[in-house]
């Protein structure tokens, strides 16, 4: 049963990853930063924008994300897919059932030094 977990959390770690980073990148829009004028119309405060993450005369540190707002949704669902199979996946190994592997670990023949 534990194995067929595994399968299904690295199937699926597998597919989200795919989403993320190869397809997420191909088809997402251009990385814009956000205008000190917009982070102001955003209402995220005057010492804030023009101060503390100002970028240049003209732009913020931060990115604008509100012409490709899908896209975006999409990568950062799959990065929390990402993340939580591989929780579970880990998590997996919890079921294994480790009192049937101690006989073949003492059954083992001993290493030999080289």
């Amino acid at each position: 049963m534990s194995r067929r977990i595994q399968v299904v959390f690295a199937s699926l770690f597998l597919i989200a990853f795919i989403l993320y980073i190869p397809v997420g990148l191909a088809i997402v829009c251009p990385f814009e930063r956000l205008t000190v004028a917009k982070c102001l119309t955003e209402g995220l405060g005057t010492d804030y924008c023009a101060t503390t993450i100002r970028f240049d005369a003209t732009y913020t540190k931060l990115y604008d994300y509100s012409n490709c707002g899908a896209i975006n949704q999409l990568r950062s669902a799959a990065q929390l897919v990402c993340i939580l199979t591989l929780v579970g996946y880990a998590l997996s190994f919890a079921t294994h059932n480790v009192d049937d592997a101690v006989p073949a670990l003492l059954s083992a023949p001993s290493p030999t030094n080289v």
